[in-house]
């Protein structure tokens, strides 16, 4: 079973299993409300830490957003630009599912980036926390969630350029592909 409002074992119920109602994060913001795709967050983490992720963030107060999806799509979640130490983790479901991902300190840097491939459908909250107690304030989220497209055609599962039926003429240089590669 699956939270995503739908009878996914067929056995007369829906979302069992889930605990709480999917998306239940008190505060917590709809990634696709201004766009399907998601966008650039911004904001301010204040108050008391509620939650952490397996890789941090146990006592610094965190930021929550929510997203659902209908059919297996990627994901990706940066926060580049915020100036503090952030962690951010991914959920099923409510605020206490099961988690996901969770990411801290990537590309050499003390801010996180998941990307997440072929995420089935249902919904999923977004954590941004902070490392430790002195990491808060003004932070800066990129979650994206973009539609499905074939293999190789989508950023998150892309199709190697050199392998088993791919052949071109100078290994080089892209210029011999004709088709998404």
């Amino acid at each position: 079973e699956l939270c995503n409002g739908a009878d996914d074992n067929c056995d007369g119920t829906t979302d069992e299993g889930c605990g709480t109602t999917c998306g239940g994060c008190s505060g917590s913001t709809d990634v696709r409300g201004t766009s399907l795709t998601g966008g650039r967050f911004t904001g301010t983490t204040s108050g008391s830490s509620q939650h952490t992720g397996s890789c941090g963030g146990s006592s610094a107060p965190e930021a929550f957003y929510h997203f659902t999806i209908v059919e297996t799509s990627d994901v990706f979640i940066a926060t580049h630009g915020t100036g503090f130490d952030t962690v951010v983790y991914v959920r099923d479901c409510n605020c206490t599912g099961t988690e996901r991902a969770c990411s801290d300190d990537a590309d050499g840097l003390t801010t996180s980036v998941l990307s997440l491939t072929d995420v089935p459908a249902g919904t999923y909250l977004v954590f941004v926390d902070g490392k430790n107690a002195s990491s808060l304030g003004a932070y800066q989220v990129d979650i994206y969630v973009p539609p499905q497209g074939p293999e190789g055609d989508r950023c998150g599962d892309p199709v190697r350029l050199t392998g088993p039926g791919v052949t071109y003429a100078d290994p080089t240089t892209t210029c011999s592909l004709r088709a998404d590669y």
